[in-house]
């Protein structure tokens, strides 16, 4: 009898310490499938630029029907379905490591570098340097200090063949001459970007590729896009991550901080692509030109 009662309490205690064993972790659930969407902007012609502020203010430069070559900014503020007209003209629109957006006022004489409170109004306005037309024409970045960074020379040689190569510059605040950078052999400059490191990005549309230059270097260094059929434009996120648009593929590729292998990033129905731009949130933001729309894509 003892040894019933014996075997009956041993069984007794493996079911309660049974009971109280711990049950598996449930799995983290899979990350959303990234979303896109398309921004209401209305009556685009030809929008060719795109920054986003820290906000998710959105600005795009288009040109309107019937303006003979000239253009105009719009705002879309945050969360909102009415856009803006801003008051400028032959203008292009960039973002500097901060989120802050600039505009380069080219219908103002002499040009203005402009920088935009969230609002869209003007918060500061500084002289664009007096470099001749050519370098305040292909300003393409600016940097948390509010240095310059564009193209100087190129165009056709003097038989008018095309092309003498361009040099890519900085124009630091307070200097009056621009600083030739260590780029060779490009002749056109497809997009720059700076990052909050100071590193410079420039896309090299006749070699297909993205060098990135680091502060104090002699000499870039190409990232890891391979196969490009084309550099149209880039940008850079607060994480390092280097975005491209691939034009002639309809494509635009993310390539991570220390990965040599891009991916292409799931937008549909792109036509187009010139321009990119990527909010604080890693929100990616594309001017579709061929079909005079701004598209977004979150979640990647």
């Amino acid at each position: 009898m003892r040894h019933l009662i014996a075997a009956l309490f041993v069984l007794a205690v493996g079911v309660t310490g049974c009971s109280h064993a711990s049950a598996p972790a449930p799995a983290p659930p899979p990350p959303a499938a990234p979303t896109q969407s398309v921004l209401p902007f209305t009556g685009l012609n030809g929008p060719y630029d795109v920054a986003v502020d820290t906000t998710g203010n959105v600005f795009v430069s288009d040109i309107p029907s019937g303006r003979n070559g000239s253009n105009r900014v719009i705002e879309l503020p945050a969360g909102s379905n009415t856009q803006r007209l801003l008051p400028f003209t032959r203008a292009r629109v960039m973002t500097d490591p901060s989120g802050r957006v600039w505009v380069i006022n080219g219908g103002h004489e002499p040009s203005q570098l402009v920088k935009l409170a969230h609002d869209g109004e003007q918060q500061a306005v500084l002289p664009v340097p007096e470099l001749g037309r050519d370098y305040r024409g292909v300003i393409q970045a600016i940097d948390d200090a509010g240095g310059l960074y564009g193209m100087i020379g190129g165009g056709e040689d003097s038989g008018r063949g095309c092309c003498l190569p361009v040099q890519v510059a900085k124009q630091a605040v307070g200097s009056n001459t621009p600083e030739p950078l260590p780029f060779q052999h490009m002749s056109v400059a497809a997009g720059m970007t700076v990052d909050a490191a100071g590193n410079l990005y420039v896309g090299d549309a006749s070699g297909r590729r993205v060098l990135k230059l680091a502060p104090g270097a002699s000499r870039p260094a190409e990232l890891a896009f391979h196969a490009l059929r084309s550099v149209i434009d880039i940008a850079v996120d607060a994480k390092g991550a280097v975005y491209v648009v691939d034009g002639q593929r309809n494509q635009i590729l993310k390539l991570n901080p220390g990965s040599n292998t891009p991916t292409v990033l799931p937008f549909t129905g792109l036509n187009g692509p010139v321009s990119v731009a990527i909010g604080a949130k890693g929100e990616v933001y594309v001017v579709d030109d061929g079909n005079r729309r701004i598209v977004k894509l979150e979640g990647v």
